[in-house]
């Protein structure tokens, strides 16, 4: 036994023990050093606690139950620990250990003793450090000692980050960007720095929880940690992404918009340098100006008049240009836009001061080519360019002025070369002002302004085409100017007749693509109208209950729906149009561009419409078709109740062919009832999803929000809403638009047709359930009557039963078949049953009815037991007569037999004989004569027995079937014997 206990011993420490890894052990450390080494750092620092060994030290069982503590310490309570006796804390421990997992290898009183047996202890030892978490050999673990601090650290790092998470979720869903470039740089850098930094290192953080989380997971699944709800990594990885998509969503739209402003930063800051390079020129053209005005006044010829030319043309362009990108900033509402137009303002009336004093200057002296723009070309104070429809549109032509005639300038002139070099200056400056303002000219933006722009066009049109007769005279008179003009007039001239071509092919070009244009809008606008025509008679269409001719809104809308597919080749022929007049790239593309999107903006508006009218259609069909089918399917449930209540009313003195052709047709009412409960229950079935109307109507006063549900896709600026979302209704007083909340809490006014009130319609269910509980009254109504008749039925067939038994006597019994009266008895007690069970719940038959028809049937079936044991008693008298006729009879031929012998004895005397044979013959027929007389005895004592027993039976019986027959054979019988009896007496004394 110590072999084998030894060799246990060491498999135990092999196999459980020697696995054992503590941290700060010593290389060359058994197995139990290490597991004492493990239980002395578990259970240090409590008091009055101190393991040396595996034997005394445990036998109080208070280092189990610190083993446990420091493990659990919701488990044990150390200070009752300290008051409790050896046994009960040995037994606490043992217990508390085995919830945990650790096998009951000891009990308490082994344990109990002075020095417990070392090596139980020790394999005890190591199984609550198998069973406990640990730490791994080369791994990351938290030590039971450890447990609390890291769960400390990681509920407080959790309680930091959730919060930093929720709060800056907030801040990235403000999407409300300054429009202030420095402002909106500052917020982007901010953006950028959070992105890159901060959310770099809680992201980290992050991490730090998670690793956290997998060290504690253990100590949680071993029940020490009670893992409060929110602490959870997938919890705090649940609202990182929430901020994550925030973030994404706020970098979606915060990046275009620094684009967007750094874009528009770069064009003011174009014009700022423009400017001031304009200014820069005009100051040189300036300082030229008065140079030139110097040696004038001085007698000297102007020296640097081709100087103030160039620096005045490029100050042209630069303005031109400076205006271009002004209107750039204006179209996208530039924050600093007022100051910038004031500058360039500014710059063009210095300009036009400068052209100003350069007419007047050069005009004294040689009048050069100059070319000087027209006042009206550079005074407006509008930055836009100009419609060629400014001012009243009484007058197409009233915005331009005609060229002075030569002859009106010849007139104010001081000579005729002076009047024709200006009449050349006057085309020149008239071709040039009219191309300036035909390339400025405005393409329209509707059907009536691009109208305008057409008629305007032609007029200006046919007024170039009539200038070519001016600049024709004025080629006339190039040959009859002075040698001291001509040179200026010949640049002059070839100078307008080369910007005459340009503005004649520019006036051509411009009225070809306006006629495109004019075609292609009026096209347009057709089709823009007929759907805005039909927009506006779906939006205006009354879904309400107030409006039940669905069938006229179907066909319409089948009409709509064919007139939308007709027209999809209409619109895309519009669609190909508009991509041909892009890909040439007409002048007015962006119009042409805004039309093609308008158009197919309203198309597919139209198309989600036709969804909505689709879906309005189907709805409100079932719902009318739903009170239709419950107003029918209730007034015949009603028709059948009182048709049900007259036809089947039935009594006592009903017929029973009547009864059972009732019956009958009860049968084939249940059946209309089965196919109506299908038609109930598919009415309570459609009641749970028709949709409600009244809502709908502006009467229908809201008493609070309702839930409704989008059937197509709605955007505008304020709010977005898509297909299947759900919005709260906040306000119907309009008919045709409702006040709605969309599900990411946007407020705005959408097309009620837009919407679906879902189910549940209070007024189908309750129409519903009212239908249903009228079919049960009419299914209760029938089945009461159908009860009442098979009651009634019942009754008459155990009527006729009862009937019958009563009129039963003996005879009728004997004559009737056999089996025949067993088989109306079981009949009556089938049809007795079958009327228990008819009548259970009938109205006809009250208790004591059932309880009279109970004694009547008791009464049949005593009657006709009764009869049965008469007819069984008289078989058997019956029997019992004819074995007592039997037996006479046989009684009887034995006596004929004697009287026979008697008579032949007697017939038959002796012959005469000696006296000697006489004697023998005499004393041989005494003795036989004797015999005779002894057999005859012996009859008449059996005739006796039997004839007591007849007598007997006759007295008791003196009615059977038999009885005369018997009297009969007794009575002959008794003469008979008698008389053989005295005979045989007689010859024998003879």
């Amino acid at each position: 036994p110590k072999l084998t206990l030894g060799l246990i011993w060491t498999i135990i420490l092999h196999f459980q023990i020697s696995d054992i890894y503590i941290s700060g052990e010593s290389g060359d450390m058994s197995a139990k050093e290490k597991l004492l080494l493990w239980t002395q750092k578990v259970t240090a620092g409590y008091t009055g606690i101190k393991c040396t060994n595996f034997s005394s030290c445990w036998s109080d069982g208070k280092m189990f139950n610190a083993l446990i503590h420091r493990y659990r310490p919701d488990l044990v309570d150390m200070e009752r620990v300290q008051i409790q006796s050896n046994r009960e804390n040995l037994e606490q421990a043992f217990e508390v250990a085995e919830r945990l997992g650790v096998t009951r290898l000891l009990d308490a009183e082994d344990v109990d003793v002075p020095s417990p047996d070392e090596k139980s202890v020790i394999t005890y030892v190591s199984s609550i450090y198998d069973a406990f978490p640990k730490v791994p050999e080369g791994g990351e673990g938290i030590s039971a000692t450890e447990v609390d601090s890291r769960w400390q650290e990681y509920q407080s790092r959790v309680d930091s980050l959730i919060p930093w998470i929720k709060q800056h979720t907030i801040l990235m869903s403000d999407k409300s960007f300054p429009q202030n470039p420095v402002e909106l740089k500052a917020l982007y850098n901010q953006y950028i720095h959070f992105k890159e930094t901060e959310i770099l290192a809680k992201e980290r953080e992050k991490g730090r929880i998670e690793e956290l989380y997998k060290l504690l997971e253990v100590w949680i699944e071993f029940g020490r940690i009670k893992l409060p709800q929110g602490y959870h990594p997938n919890d705090v990885e649940e609202e990182w992404g929430k901020l994550i998509i925030e973030m994404l969503e706020r970098e979606k739209s915060l990046r275009p918009a620094v684009e967007r402003l750094e874009l528009l930063l770069q064009i003011a800051n174009k014009i700022q340098n423009g400017a001031l390079n304009c200014e820069e020129k005009l100051t040189l053209a300036k300082n030229t100006l008065q140079a030139d005005a110097a040696h004038l006044e001085s007698g000297q010829p102007v020296q640097c008049e081709s100087d103030v030319v160039m620096y005045i043309q490029e100050c042209e362009g630069l303005i031109r240009q400076l205006q271009v990108d002004l209107q750039i900033l204006r179209d996208e509402n530039y924050y600093q836009l007022e100051e910038l137009a004031f500058r360039v303002m500014r710059l063009q009336d210095e300009l036009v001061t400068l052209r100003l004093e350069c007419t007047n200057l050069y005009r004294k002296g040689h009048f050069t080519s100059l070319e000087l723009a027209p006042p009206s070309a550079l005074t407006t104070t509008h930055l836009k360019a100009e419609p060629l429809t400014k001012g009243t549109h009484s007058s197409s032509t009233s915005w331009f002025r005609k060229p002075m005639t030569r002859a009106e300038l010849v007139s104010i002139s001081s000579s005729e070369d002076e009047g024709n070099l200006r009449f050349v200056y006057e085309l020149l400056s008239w071709v040039e002002e009219m191309q300036m303002k035909l390339e400025r000219a405005e393409w329209g933006n509707d059907l009536p302004t691009v109208e305008l722009q057409l008629e305007t066009q032609q007029h200006i049109h046919t007024s170039v085409e009539e200038l070519g007769s001016s600049v024709k005279e004025a080629r006339l008179y190039e040959g009859k100017m002075s040698q001291n003009f001509r040179t200026s007039y010949v640049e002059t001239l070839g100078k307008l007749e080369t910007q005459y071509c340009k503005l004649k092919e520019t006036s051509s070009f411009r009225m070809r693509h306006l006629q495109s244009l004019h075609k292609f809008v009026s096209r347009a606008t057709a089709e823009l109208i007929w759907l805005n025509e039909k927009e506006e008679e779906e939006l205006a269409y009354d879904w309400s209950d107030n409006n039940p001719n669905i069938s006229a809104k179907r066909n319409y809308f089948s009409e709509l729906t064919m007139q939308l597919e007709e027209k999809q080749d209409v619109f895309r022929s519009l669609q190909d149009t508009a991509e041909l007049l892009s890909l040439e790239n007409h002048p007015a593309k962006q119009t042409v561009e805004a039309y093609s999107a308008a158009a197919q903006s309203q198309l597919q508006w139209m198309k989600q419409l036709c969804l909505c009218v689709e879906q309005h259609v189907k709805e409100n069909t079932a719902y009318f078709q739903f009170f239709s089918d419950a107003r029918d399917l209730e007034s015949f449930l009603r028709n059948l109740q009182d048709s049900i209540k007259r036809k089947y009313s039935c009594d006592h003195n009903t017929s029973l062919s009547r009864l059972e052709d009732l019956l009958q047709d009860s049968m084939d009412e249940k059946e209309q009832l089965i196919q109506s409960k299908s038609s109930v229950a598919s009415l309570v079935g459609r009641s749970k999803t028709i949709v409600q109307l009244k809502p709908r109507s502006p009467d229908h006063v809201l008493k609070s929000t309702i839930s409704v549900k989008a059937i197509c896709d709605y955007r505008q600026i304020e709010i977005t809403i898509c297909k299947n979302d759900e919005c709260v209704l906040e306000d119907n007083s309009q008919r045709t638009k409702w006040k709605v909340i969309s599900p990411t809490g946007n407020e705005a006014m959408v097309p009620s047709v837009c919407f679906l009130i879902p189910s549940p319609n209070k007024d189908a269910i309750e129409m519903a359930t009212r239908v249903e509980q009228s079919y049960q009254k009419v299914m209760a109504l029938w089945h009461q009557l159908h009860v009442n008749t098979k009651s009634l039925i019942s009754w008459n067939y155990l009527r006729k039963d009862l009937d019958l038994v009563k009129t039963w006597n003996l005879e009728k019994l004997r004559s009737s078949a056999p089996g025949e009266c067993h088989q109306v008895m079981k009949t009556l007690q089938a049809h007795y049953e079958d009327f228990l069970q008819d009548s259970r719940d009938s109205l006809v038959f009250s208790v004591s009815d059932r309880l009279r028809l109970e004694e009547e049937v008791e009464a049949c079936k005593t009657h006709f037991q009764h009869l049965m044991k008469s007819i069984e008693n008289e078989d058997k008298e019956e029997t019992v007569a004819k074995m007592y006729i039997s037996e006479l009879k046989n009684i009887r031929l034995r006596l004929e037999e004697c009287e026979q012998r008697l008579v032949k004895r007697i017939q038959f005397p002796a012959s005469s004989r000696t006296d000697k044979d006489a004697r023998q013959d005499n004393a041989l027929r005494i003795a036989e004569q004797e015999r005779t007389q002894e057999d005859l005895q012996q009859l008449r004592s059996e005739f006796d027995v039997v004839s007591t027993k007849c007598n007997s039976f006759l007295h008791q019986s003196p009615s059977g079937s038999s009885v005369p027959s018997l009297r009969s054979e007794l009575n002959l019988l008794v003469e008979k014997i008698d008389h053989v009896y005295g005979l045989s007496t007689v010859y024998l004394n003879k």
